[in-house]
């Protein structure tokens, strides 16, 4: 999934580092949404001057049978949200659907998103 954005928009590469584990479609499908939204509001609007690095990483804590997605570039910053804004919105829906939650962090510089559940 994630090496279809690489093509979106020249000078942002998307690296995808993801641990395998057996998903079922109730869970992958939202999961993979989550994804979508984050990684192509990343590319969209994190990188005003056209470069930078979209990471997407799933790890499982196997003791607890629990995964953990990240999203995180080091483009520009979220700021506050745009009026008729709905991603994170719609991000924290399909989390919830999963039973997960959502986690922003200000890593000093660019967005980080998690997800775990």
């Amino acid at each position: 999934m994630c090496g279809n954005f690489d093509q979106r928009r020249e000078g942002i590469r998307v690296e995808a580092h993801c641990e395998p584990a057996e998903l079922v479609h109730e869970r992958a499908v939202p999961l993979g949404l989550i994804v979508n939204e984050l990684v192509t509001n990343s590319i969209k609007h994190a990188f005003p001057g056209g470069q930078g690095i979209v990471q997407v990483q799933f790890t499982v804590d196997r003791d607890i049978e629990q995964g953990c997605m990240t999203v995180a570039d080091d483009g520009a910053g979220m700021g506050p949200p745009r009026p008729g804004s709905s991603g994170l919105q719609l991000v924290q829906g399909l989390a919830a659907q999963i039973g997960g939650s959502v986690e922003r962090v200000n890593p000093g510089h660019g967005t980080s998103s998690s997800k775990s559940g």
